[in-house]
């Protein structure tokens, strides 16, 4: 078994990129990829956890869905297919539906997958004792709200088996939900292999899936090696055998792996000034795709001077989102100052907040902090080059304008969440996505894992007012005074919507341009 290779390039590799530079040869990306090997080879961060009630970030998602099937599935470009289900039905109200398992369908070491293993995992994911982060996906299911703030137990969730069937009864219509389904943080968990191994089952001596891959091997800070499941139920159309991939967050790196030939997609991890030269050459390696998703600063509400919501807005006032947009990101990106993306909100919740250093001082000097007595800041991210630029920018903008010293935190994927969900931080960094407006109402509500540690009453009553409105008036004016709410309060910044940009060596099909993302390798072949 061939180990993943190590971050470093190494002397080797230096010279050979010193070598290639120097006699102007031609870029990897122009030869066609080998197919023998019946790999593909994949630079992406390092995600936290790839179980799926666990998952804390996009790229534990991803890699999970190679590894567990959800109840539905999707095709290369997103649309909605059966999963582990063959078939469903609803109710007309919307409240009922029924997920009907496919006959035989096993898990990687054979055995059955049965309707009780998928309401067993689902309630693991509500389950507060786990501590799953992502227990919020669950919420349109009846009881999953309640469950998740400790006051109900897990088995009074609206989900249950009967026979090989598996229902599912909401407390709200969700439209969405068999999309919901058929992502990594609702796939079923083995419940088998998590009794026998406890926390150990994850490693790939133990590991148990029911996805298109197994895990072969994973060496932390490293890579993984996946290998074709010959037991996932559509393992015929399976065209890679293997996924090989290399953990980093360097994007210079990253560029240097796909330009060295040693790797064949890049996951996000593309230098600015490199995006913007692919770009501009319309290189058909660079793919770029709109995002369902906001990328924001968080603010820690529950300690420091963060408390005081006046220098929250002080900080607002001051960021210059058309600048950070235009010049320091410049990949297709849209400066916003709402907490939901855009297409999510009614018409004119979505208002931009201009710039205005005169009231962001004024707020400042209320609040305490003036020249003499100057407000001091650590600004957390995670380790990649436009996180830096983006930390850059967002210091000179509160220094220059307001004279606030900012502190630059910076740390692997892994320690940033962690700090994160441990409120180990002032200011952080993060992009979020979501499948409709809830999802990100959500990421503020008391009683969720709320990394702002903001409470705030009449928010949560305009967020409870949505989610159980039935007409859309009602819920147009629930999300008016829940976007208002989080607009003057402001426990995390909104800064832009995202856009997506990755490489993609020519020759290789199956990666298509989706709103979140995330493209299942199951659809990946090397053209002839």
């Amino acid at each position: 078994m061939r180990k993943p290779r190590p971050r470093s390039l190494g002397l080797s590799a230096a010279i050979c990129v010193a070598l290639c530079l120097a006699a102007g040869c031609r870029r990897s990306s122009e030869a066609p990829a080998a197919a023998s090997s019946r790999a593909v080879r994949i630079a992406a961060f390092e995600p936290k956890s790839l179980d799926p009630t666990l998952l804390a970030d996009g790229q534990g998602r991803k890699l999970a869905e190679n590894l567990f099937a959800g109840l539905t599935a999707r095709t290369a470009n997103g649309q909605i297919i059966p999963g582990l289900s063959a078939s469903w039905s609803t109710t007309e109200d919307g409240l009922e539906w029924t997920f009907v398992l496919r006959e035989g369908v096993v898990w990687s070491d054979g055995a059955a997958l049965t309707a009780e293993d998928v309401v067993w995992s689902f309630r693991r994911g509500v389950d507060p004792a786990v501590g799953g982060p992502n227990g919020g996906m669950f919420d349109p299911i009846q009881g999953a709200a309640e469950i998740t703030a400790g006051k109900l137990p897990p088995e009074k969730l609206g989900a249950t088996a009967s026979g090989n069937n598996v229902v599912l009864r909401l407390s709200r219509p969700d439209p969405e939900l068999p999309r919901r389904l058929a992502t990594g943080w609702l796939s079923p968990a083995p419940r088998h292999a998590i009794s026998a191994h406890g926390g150990r089952w994850l490693e790939p001596a133990h590991f148990v899936g029911s996805g298109p891959y197994l895990l072969h091997s994973h060496t932390a800070g490293q890579g993984a090696v996946l290998l074709k499941n010959p037991r996932f139920y559509d393992a015929s159309n399976v065209a890679v055998e293997r996924l090989e991939l290399r953990f980093t967050s360097d994007v210079s790196l990253a560029w240097q792996w796909y330009e060295l030939g040693e790797v064949d997609v890049v996951e996000g991890l593309i230098p600015p000034e490199i995006s913007a030269r692919l770009s501009g050459a319309q290189d058909p390696a660079l793919r770029l795709s709109p995002f369902d998703g906001v990328f924001f600063v968080f603010v820690n509400t529950a300690k420091g001077p963060l408390v005081d919501v006046r220098v929250r807005q002080a900080l607002d006032l001051a960021i210059d989102r058309q600048r950070l947009v235009r010049h320091v990101l410049g990949g297709g990106e849209r400066a916003t100052w709402s907490a939901l993306p855009a297409r999510m909100l009614g018409e004119g919740l979505a208002q931009a907040r201009p710039r205005d250093l005169a009231r962001a001082k004024a707020l400042l000097a209320e609040a305490g902090f003036t020249a003499a007595r100057p407000l001091a800041l650590r600004l957390a991210f995670n380790t990649n080059q436009k996180n830096s630029r983006l930390a850059e920018a967002l210091q000179q903008d509160l220094a220059v304008g307001l004279g606030v010293q900012v502190t630059l935190e910076n740390t692997e994927w892994a320690t940033f969440l962690s700090r994160l969900d441990s409120g180990d931080y002032e200011l952080a960094q993060l992009n979020m996505g979501g499948f409709d407006a809830l999802d990100f109402l959500s990421l503020f509500e008391s009683g969720t894992p709320n990394r702002s540690q903001w409470r705030d009453g009449e928010y949560d009553a305009a967020v409870a007012a949505f989610r159980s409105a039935a007409a859309p008036a009602a819920r147009t004016e629930a999300l008016g005074r829940a976007a208002a709410r989080l607009a003057s309060q402001l426990p995390a910044f909104p800064l832009f919507e995202p856009s997506r940009q990755n490489l993609v060596r020519p020759g290789l099909s199956g990666f298509e341009a989706t709103t979140d993302d995330v493209h299942p390798a199951r659809y990946f072949a090397w053209m002839p």
